[in-house]
């Protein structure tokens, strides 16, 4: 009986200095909401905001963003490995497609990383040389930058985005833009 009381005694003196505690240092920190803690900054010029955890690259699948208080910090990956997004690591890169981080510009334009594209005709679409998940569309010689839809890839013989299985792409993450 007396080894109870002793405990239940501990017991309540601990929840009272940890109330304690709790009640000092709610009066001198100012809690912040998420988002407004959030950091940003500019990768190759492109906006990016990173909250915490990682990133995907806006240009090169072999590196990632790492996202830090003061904003993201470009990563590499180690070599002949590209960025998983869905595992937050580096795999090889014959086990997963390259893929970029989707961004844009602080003008509020879609941001293709380190790619200028030439518009090869005044109309038509043609595929992105570094990711086959994306391509640029032109109309009046004026290129824009476009992604397919979730699980599709640009078919450079139709033109269009497809099925993986039935797509024709030969980008690769060290193409020359």
């Amino acid at each position: 009986m007396a080894f109870s009381k002793a405990v239940l005694m501990l017991v309540i003196v601990g929840v009272a200095a940890v109330s304690a505690q709790g009640t000092e240092s709610s009066e001198d920190t100012e809690l912040l909401p998420a988002e407004a803690s959030a950091a940003s900054g500019l990768v190759e010029g492109c906006s990016v905001s990173c909250a915490r955890g990682y990133r995907p690259h806006p240009s090169d699948c072999r590196k990632f963003l790492q996202c830090a208080p003061f904003g993201p910090v470009e990563m590499p990956c180690a070599e002949g490995t590209v960025w998983d997004q869905s595992q937050l690591r580096c795999e090889h890169e014959t086990n997963i497609p390259c893929r970029l981080g989707f961004y844009n510009y602080p003008s509020g334009t879609k941001c293709p990383g380190h790619c200028q594209f030439e518009c090869p005709r005044e109309y038509g679409r043609f595929p992105h040389p570094r990711d086959c998940r994306r391509f640029f569309r032109c109309r009046n010689g004026v290129a824009s930058y476009r992604s397919c839809g979730s699980g599709k890839y640009f078919d450079e013989v139709s033109a269009t985005c497809v099925e993986a299985a039935y797509a024709t792409c030969t980008a690769s993450f060290d193409a020359d833009c």
